[in-house]
């Protein structure tokens, strides 16, 4: 028989979760590390300490209850018990011929089968629960400390949602992702698109670095609200191309709905459908709403310190695979840490039932430019009224092409990533060729009352402004030289000043025509068709609409 071998060292120079939460229990079996990083923990969240005091004192307890149930063997190992009274300790109090862990060892067996099974699985799945809940806690301090944000937090009145933008020009292109998906998922075709024009992705709130809602149910309605908000606070400008993937594709839809004269475009990759649901369920009931039903309790019985550690050691099967395909490489453990996360469970929980609740139809997108992206056909098999569904989507703007991909699946952005950022540039170009990003504002007759009050006062001091300066300078609007210096408080204004308010001074003069016009929201649009269909048919096989 071979010897064991010797166990790798132990580094005290890195903090070990076990010690530190044996410091916050007052211990005195931990290093300089650990206590440091336990210092470090109660600033993020002062009450660490007394979670783990709670977790102490309700397993000597159960120490105590199991000791009078006549176990005489205890071992302190991840019992939350190691610092002074230990778990010997309380039990020494009911049987005081309990020694500890070696001496008791050798009469303990019989003694502890002759418990009720029953109790006995009470007794452990009560010490379990508290461990992984004080393990979970302290892993997710330590995440949010290691992972900050790839974008930024931008507050939307009391709470911050997770904003991550690149590129420059207009109109800006806003990703919505599916259901529980954060930024990460969605970085590499963000990068990929930004050469042809501004690109954000955010993250709904409760995912990923973007604060918890308020209490109350989460609906389309509010989350598009909250991207209204988002967008408005974080200074991106209107009009908007709008991506949906999947549920993220009913709140575009919903924000179309709401504010429809700031929308230029939109994508809908393999997007949910309203009444999908009942369409669904009448053709088999098992993956209908009892299907998301069934997920939503399956995530919500998660003993989450559990999976954490079962991932750690690499025992949840496709997990690593599952985060390689979701996250670059340089995010893949933030990525593993969101996924891990009480935060990320509880909102794939409410947005899975919100899926399931929902009875409606779609709303109308009148003529919009919208692309439809749909899974490939053999992965439709069984899922017939899927290909339906998506037909409706495509159906709902006079102006829409339907692609169909060659052999990605529901993830279009993992499968086939050059599909969705083709689809996403060439709306984007075909309607600046046909002059929507211009008229987007007041697209499908929608007038200036569908702007922010806010949004109007700003155009109309910037018009007296403007004219002021006129009047200062004798001369009419529009009719400025290149150069000329502007006098605005007393002093001469430099040439780049001029140049700024000549470009105001072009865009109101655009707003002021626009806001007079009516009709398409791009006239010629079979022009704008034609140009869409000279790309993408070759490659992709569209079908109109």
């Amino acid at each position: 028989m071979r010897p064991l071998a010797a166990p790798p060292p132990v580094d005290f120079t890195r903090p070990n979760v076990a010690r530190v939460y044996e410091c916050l229990l007052g211990g005195k079996d931990n290093y300089a590390a650990d206590r440091q990083e336990a210092e470090q923990l109660l600033e993020i969240y002062r009450g660490l300490r007394d979670i783990a005091a709670g977790s102490r004192a309700f397993l000597g307890r159960a120490v105590t209850w199991a000791a009078r149930q006549g176990v005489v063997q205890f071992a302190d190992l991840g019992t939350g018990m190691p610092a002074h009274p230990s778990a010997g300790d309380a039990a020494r109090a009911v049987i005081p011929a309990v020694r500890g862990r070696a001496q008791a060892a050798l009469r303990a067996t019989a003694r502890v089968t002759n418990m009720k099974p029953a109790t006995r699985a009470a007794g452990a799945a009560a010490a379990a629960g508290m461990a992984s809940f004080a393990y979970q806690r302290i892993a997710e301090a330590r995440d949010r400390r290691r992972f900050p944000p790839p974008g930024r937090l931008v507050d939307i009145g009391g709470r911050r949602l997770h904003l991550v933008e690149m590129g420059e020009g207009t109109p800006a292109v806003v990703i919505i992702p599916a259901l529980a998906d954060n930024v990460l998922q969605w970085l590499r075709i963000v990068e990929d698109c930004a050469s042809e024009t501004r690109v954000c992705v955010y993250d709904r709130a409760g995912i990923g670095w973007s604060d918890p809602p308020p209490h109350g149910r989460r609906t389309p309605d509010v989350m598009a609200e909250d991207l209204y908000a988002l967008l408005r606070a974080g200074g991106i400008l209107p009009p908007y191309f709008l991506a949906g993937h999947s549920a993220g594709g009913i709140v575009a839809r919903r924000f179309y709905a709401r504010y429809p004269g700031v929308v230029a475009g939109m994508v809908l990759a393999e997007s949910s459908h309203e009444d999908q649901g009942r369409r669904i369920a009448a053709a088999d009931w098992r993956r209908g709403p009892a299907l998301l039903v069934r997920v939503a309790a399956q995530r919500q019985a998660r003993i989450l310190g559990v999976r954490r550690a079962a991932a750690s050691l690499g025992l949840l099967r496709g997990f690593d695979a599952m985060v390689a395909r979701e996250a670059p490489p340089r995010y893949a453990a933030a990525d593993r840490a969101i996924l891990l996360s009480a935060r990320q469970r509880r909102a794939s929980v409410r947005e899975l039932l919100m899926l399931a609740r929902m009875r409606e139809n779609p709303p109308s997108l009148d003529s919009i430019p919208l692309t439809v992206l749909t899974r490939a056909p053999e992965l439709r098999r069984g899922w017939p009224v899927w290909a339906q569904l998506q037909d409706e989507l495509a159906a709902l703007s006079s102006d829409s092409i339907h692609v169909h991909a060659d052999r990605g699946g529901h993830y279009l952005q993992f499968d086939e990533p050059d599909l969705v950022v083709e689809a996403i540039c060439d709306l984007v170009r075909r309607c600046r060729r046909a002059g929507l990003s211009r008229k987007s504002k007041v697209s499908h007759g929608t007038s200036q009352r569908s702007f922010p009050q806010e949004g109007r006062h700003a155009i109309a001091e910037s018009r007296d402004f403007l004219r002021q300066q006129d009047q200062r300078s004798g001369t009419e609007p529009g009719q400025d030289e290149p150069g000329r210096e502007l006098d605005t408080s007393g002093a001469g204004k430099t040439a780049a000043a001029a140049s700024m308010v000549r470009g105001i001074r072009a865009g109101l003069a655009s707003w002021h025509g626009l806001t007079r016009s009516s009709g398409s929201a791009c006239p010629g649009l079979s022009e704008g068709k034609d140009l869409g269909g000279t790309v993408l048919p070759a490659i992709y096989g569209i079908s109109s609409a």
